[in-house]
């Protein structure tokens, strides 16, 4: 296992891959009721599912190999399937897991009272509307009457199903962690692209509709998941934030013949999800050797770390913007998670794609570690090599509310810029990752979250600056 998996070797311990994060227990709708003891149509489809896996299929631009069971639960039979897997976990899930535990304490993202499987089978339960299994090739739905939020739903985990029965994702269990990650992200975003195109079907009453039913459902999830780590949160999020706008990025440069390439071959590095120049440009990530061992370790893990685990690591306690700036010059990292004097502490060294870029590197190492409990983190630049290491404080540490989500958020933002730039304004991939990083620079927090307002005027006034940046 990797350790910079951060909270994402919680998912891989998990069978289930397509996870609906922006749901909660649905209400009572008045819809088509689903009858269990519907018979199967006479290609083996059930007649009530057959609209959803057409539209996938058209979409896609290839029929399903076979059908697809879909088993329609009830409110408390749903969240006992997404949660019966945390009793199914072997010794080496459980090993990871404390693995995942030891580094976010060390990086002072929970404390030393979280439960991360609690936590995990918490936003399972309440934050999902669906998904799709692996090992079972079948979709469960949270509810037993199909409305048009449960139609898409079901477009969103047929998709999953087409993916698998075409592209594998079962061969997840086999893949290194990050390429695991990087590929459930590409596959939650081909998801919601043919999710997306298909709520651009529904008539203005059944929009109004969804779009009712969604609001309200979300709402009940804030609330639910309220207890739940930010970090926690920002991970189980990250693939509906990131993927969908870099997949759409794929599919306008290539079509699906581009997205089925990357499904199939996924990126080794995540950089290359933050930063679609550099996954165009044929990336090759510097191999970085593990810290040396101090005396006294017991050493947990050891591995990569990545980049977006960096950006959610750093952006607890740094402005994510200068986070993302910073983490464009990534080439490679490696790291250690331990236990010192019964502490559990985590060391990274990264190295950038030159000598600046990695003393950018170490400036943001120094930056947080600065701004955290005294004497809980030690930074700098080690020869060629930006370090970082931290151990969790006696008393541990709190984290500071919704840092990382906002962190995520602003990638997702930089990427949508990116897509808008190559589509609306033709510019070439280099051309619009400058356009978007420097708009995104511009955007506050409150802006991006909806907390504060910008006219159109000041968007204006800000698109100009960027162009007269990138394009002098």
């Amino acid at each position: 296992m990797a350790a910079g998996a951060l909270l994402l070797v919680v998912a891989g311990a998990v069978s289930v891959l397509a996870l609906r994060a922006d749901g909660g227990p649905p209400p009572e709708v008045v819809a088509r009721g689903v009858d269990e003891g519907t018979d199967a149509g006479a290609d083996g489809w059930d007649p009530r599912l057959e609209v959803f896996a057409e539209f996938v299929a058209e979409f896609r631009g290839r029929p399903f190999l076979e059908p697809v069971p879909v088993e329609f639960l009830d409110d408390d039979d749903f969240r006992a399937a997404v949660t019966d897997a945390s009793g199914d976990l072997d010794d080496e899930d459980r090993a990871a897991l404390d693995v995942s535990t030891a580094q976010l304490r060390a990086l002072g993202l929970i404390t030393a009272e979280e439960d991360l499987l609690d936590q995990y089978d918490q936003l399972m339960g309440e934050g999902t509307l669906a998904f799709y299994d692996t090992e079972t090739d079948a979709v469960t739905v949270r509810g037993t009457e199909i409305d048009a939020a449960t139609g898409v739903t079901l477009v969103h985990e047929l998709t999953h199903a087409w993916q698998d029965q075409h592209l594998g994702l079962d061969r997840l269990d086999d893949l290194d962690d990050q390429p695991a990650a990087n590929l459930r992200t590409l596959a939650e975003g081909d998801a919601s692209r043919v999710e997306d195109a298909y709520v651009a079907t529904l008539d203005s009453a059944e929009r109004r509709d969804y779009e009712a039913r969604m609001s309200q459902m979300g709402s009940a999830a804030m609330g639910a998941l309220a207890g739940v780590p930010d970090v926690l949160q920002a991970g189980f999020a990250l693939p509906y934030a990131v993927g969908p706008p870099f997949v759409a990025i794929l599919a306008d440069e290539g079509g699906n013949g581009a997205v089925d390439d990357a499904l199939a071959d996924p990126p080794t590095t995540d950089a290359e999800l933050l930063d679609p120049a550099v996954f165009f440009g044929g990336f090759e990530p510097v191999e970085v050797t593990n810290p040396a061992p101090l005396d006294g370790q017991e050493i947990l893990d050891e591995g990569p770390f990545g980049a977006i685990s960096l950006l959610m690591a750093l952006s607890e306690r740094l402005d994510p913007r200068e986070v993302l700036v910073g983490l464009e010059g990534w080439a490679g990292d490696a790291s250690t998670t331990y236990r010192l004097d019964d502490r559990p502490c985590t060391e990274i060294v990264a190295t950038g794609t030159d000598e600046a870029a990695t003393a950018e590197l170490a400036e943001l190492f120094t930056a947080w570690a600065d701004a955290g409990p005294p004497g809980a983190a030690s930074a700098g630049l080690e020869g060629d090599r930006a370090s970082l290491r931290s151990c969790e404080p006696d008393g541990g540490t709190t984290p500071s509310g919704e840092r990382v989500m906002l962190g995520v958020q602003y990638a997702a933002l930089r990427l949508t810029l990116v897509q808008q730039a190559l589509g609306e304004a033709h510019l070439d991939i280099d051309e619009a990752t400058c356009f978007a990083s420097e708009l995104t620079t511009q955007i506050s927090p409150d802006e991006l979250t909806g907390g504060g307002t910008l006219s159109e005027a000041e968007a204006q006034r800000r698109g100009t600056q960027a162009a007269i940046t990138c394009f002098r």
